[in-house]
Parts: structure tokens; sequence; C-alpha cells
């Protein structure tokens, strides 16, 4: 590299000389030509034809345009710099192919995943509120059973309540029908007994009655009770009335 380095050198002083060396010979030609034309000025009003001769010059001699050879450390920064680029160069692309494009790929892929996944929860939110809805619609079906159920058990109680009533009211026409035969036939012990029996069940549907009504019944029971010992076409009397106001009286 040294070697180089003058080999260089010399040729670059070789090319400054040559101009230079170039530039004297024509200073010399040039000193020679004044005794001429000193000898042509004395005299001026010569009309001689002849031409003045031109002054002599020597050979036309191109002149070479110096050129600068760029310095070794400059060059040398210069194809380190190239180098530098190159690789730079080279690692964008490989990082580009090795990483960007992978990496677009997988957002790609990433991106069309969430798309599926919000078409899929958009059909399942449509699907939860459809069933939502059914749900409602069931539950208040469900409500209106129960309430159904519940008039139906209020319906089913008033009728146990009217069952009881109605055989309670046929219970207590019965013992006075007994009464009243038992007294046909003079036999009032049985009478008597009849007509308790009949009290008993008045007491079952006293509260279910008009408040007028019951306490007429009842009076009448009690007068009853005491006219079968006393007298008893009397009592006869007051059972018949007694068993034709149970009749007025409707079942439920």
């Amino acid at each position: 590299m040294e070697n180089d380095e003058l080999n260089n050198k010399e040729k670059e002083n070789k090319l400054e000389l040559e101009p230079d060396q170039i530039e004297a010979d024509f200073k010399d030609s040039v000193q020679e030509q004044p005794e001429e034309s000193d000898a042509e000025i004395e005299n001026p009003l010569d009309n001689s034809t002849e031409k003045p001769s031109e002054p002599y010059a020597p050979d036309a001699i191109e002149e070479v345009p110096e050129v600068k050879k760029l310095p070794n450390w400059l060059r040398k920064g210069l194809i380190f710099i190239g180098v530098s680029l190159l690789f730079l160069l080279i690692g964008y692309l490989i990082s580009y192919f090795t990483t960007t494009v992978p990496t677009q790929r997988t957002y790609q892929t990433v991106l069309e995943e969430l798309t599926n996944k919000e078409n899929e929860l958009s059909n399942l939110q449509t699907q939860f509120d459809q069933t939502s809805n059914d749900l409602l619609d069931t539950q208040n079906n469900l409500d209106r059973i129960q309430m159904d159920f519940q008039t139906l058990e209020q319906d089913h109680q008033q009728l146990l309540a009217n069952s009881e009533f109605n055989q309670t009211l046929i219970d207590m026409k019965f013992e006075i029908s007994l009464a009243r035969f038992a007294l046909l036939n003079e036999d009032r012990i049985s009478s008597r007994q009849a007509i308790s029996l009949a009290r008993e069940q008045f007491e079952k549907i006293r509260t279910l009655l008009d408040s007028d009504i019951s306490t007429g019944i009842e009076d009448r029971l009690l007068d009853i009770q005491k006219l079968v010992s006393s007298d008893p076409k009397e009592a006869m009397d007051e059972l018949r009335t007694l068993s034709e106001n149970l009749e007025r009286i409707p079942l439920r």
C-alpha cells in the first residue's frame, strides 16, 4: 500500500511539472520575437505589400486538464459508506421479508378471525335476545298459568265450601224431617234427638246465612225443642213451617 501511494505522488508531480515546462518554453519563444518587431517599427511607412511576419509560436499543445485524484481516506470513506448503505438495504429487506411481511399476514389473519368472532358474537347476541324474548313469553305464560291455577284453587275451595254448605243444609233438612216423622209416631225422644242434630248442623252454616234468617231459624229450633215435650201438636206445626223455610234457602 505504501508503494502505491509513492507511485501516485510521483505521477501527480510529473503532471504538475509538465504544464510548467510548457509555459517556460512559451515565454522563451515570446522573448525572441521583439527583435523582429523592432525592425518593423524602424520603417513604419514602408508600403511593402509583404505582410508582417507573425510571431513565432511553438506548436500548440493542448493543455491537459488537471485531474485531481481523491484522497485515499475519502475514497475509503465513500467505499465504507456505500458498503454500509448496502448492508443497511440488505438488512432492511431481510427484516421486511422476515418480520414485516409475516406480521402483516398475521395481522390480516387476526383481523379476519376478529371479524368472524364479531359475526359469531352478533349471532349469539341475536340468539340471546330471541331466547330472552322466549323466556319472557314463557314467564308471562307461567304467570298467567299461576293466576289461572290460583283462580281454579279459589274456585275449588269455593266449590268445597258450597258443597259442604249444601251437604250441611241437606243434613239439617233430613234431621227436621226425622223429627216430624218421630212426632207422628209419638216418639218424642227420637224427635228431640233429631232436633238436637239439626241444631248442630245449623251451627256449621250459621255464619254463611243472612243474619235475620239465621236468627229466625235459631229461635224456632229452641221453641220446637221446648214444644216437643209440652205440646207435640204445636211442635209439628213449627217443624212443618221450619221445613218450608229451609226449602226456600237455595243450594250453592
